[in-house]
């Protein structure tokens, strides 16, 4: 049994090298496949063919987040009891929990709050794409927002806490662009 206090002292780095891994659940309602057929089919594939990375599910609360994402837009959950911007989109305020919500857009723009550069892929969709930045971003509404830093090399002499960044977005499939952050130019 691990106390709540406990579970607090988690480092946020070890935290982050596993943000892969919950775009990788976001199928979990669907059966999967057994082990053998999977390392069956990740074995026998070249190595230049990367599997996709699996999309996020849309939910009714963040078809809007989605939709918006789609046209390459950012926008963001907005508490108007306490005042405060907050990821992800959900119907009830995390720091007060008001359902009186709405949405505002994002610039984009941000700073770079957290990172890690991870070197081993948690699941083989994310295997050969490593060394890859997990991070989380601090858009200007203060709102903190889990990602990837794309467009620079995994280097931490270049990668500084504080950093200003901007979003971009990766195609995933016809209906999902996934937001992912690059050095501000």
């Amino acid at each position: 049994y691990v106390l709540p206090a406990q579970r607090a002292q988690i480092p946020v780095l070890t935290v982050l090298a596993f943000i892969p891994i919950l775009y990788a659940q976001s199928n979990m309602h669907e059966p999967k496949p057994g082990i053998s057929s999977v390392l069956e089919r990740y074995m026998t594939q070249p190595a230049q063919d990367l599997p996709p990375i699996p999309a996020p599910l849309p939910q009714p609360e963040s078809d809007f987040y989605w939709e918006k994402c789609k046209a390459n837009e950012l926008w963001l959950r907005h508490c108007k009891s306490c005042d405060q911007a907050y990821f992800y989109p959900r119907d009830i305020c995390p720091n007060c929990f008001s359902r009186d919500t709405d949405w505002i857009q994002s610039s984009g723009q941000g700073t770079l709050h957290t990172f890690s550069i991870v070197h081993r892929g948690p699941t083989p969709v994310f295997r050969d794409r490593v060394p890859y930045i997990a991070a989380i971003v601090e858009v200007e509404s203060g709102a903190r927002i889990p990602t990837n830093l794309v467009e620079i090399e995994p280097d931490p002499a270049l990668i500084k806490i504080g950093m200003a960044v901007e979003v971009v977005f990766q195609q995933l499939d016809d209906n999902i662009n996934l937001p992912m952050f690059r050095p501000a130019s």
